[in-house]
């Protein structure tokens, strides 16, 4: 592969790899992650194909991994989890609420019906601050 192409892999193909070498067989790995043996073999031969390199050696139905493939393995799985960590984070940041919740209501209302989920709420979501205004004054909402 001349070096000005760029390698085309995906994080399936890092993952898939990496659940083949803790595995030690195509078939294990398939059993760990549900698939068929077909998508994993496909995923390990895409993965190979991406590198330009084979990262196992075939034999009577059996794959070793080569040298090259246990030292990638080694430095990939601190990267694949700094990935993950970071979507993760990325994914709860944005599932959070936080900010301020204001809610004016009648007083019989809010004690009845807002009372109990207040503290349902709060403790679900904890960055998020409720204001409850409880009162029974006439407003005006067309103005």
């Amino acid at each position: 592969m001349p070096k000005s192409e760029k390698m085309r892999w995906t994080i399936n193909e890092i993952e898939t790899f990496l659940v083949v070498i803790d595995a030690g067989s195509i078939s294990g790995a398939a059993i760990r992650v549900d698939v068929s043996k077909s998508v994993i073999s496909k995923r390990i031969s895409d993965f190979e194909t991406a590198l330009g390199t084979a990262l196992f050696t075939r034999h009577a139905g059996r794959i070793t991994p080569t040298d090259s493939a246990l030292t990638l393995a080694e430095r990939l799985r601190p990267a694949l989890a700094h990935l993950v960590n970071a979507t993760e984070s990325a994914v709860s940041d944005v599932k959070e609420l936080r900010g301020q919740l204001c809610i004016s209501a009648p007083m019989s209302f809010g004690i009845h019906h807002l009372g109990p989920i207040n503290a349902l709420i709060a403790r679900a979501h904890p960055a998020l601050e409720i204001v409850l205004d409880y009162d029974d004054a006439m407003v005006d909402l067309a103005r």
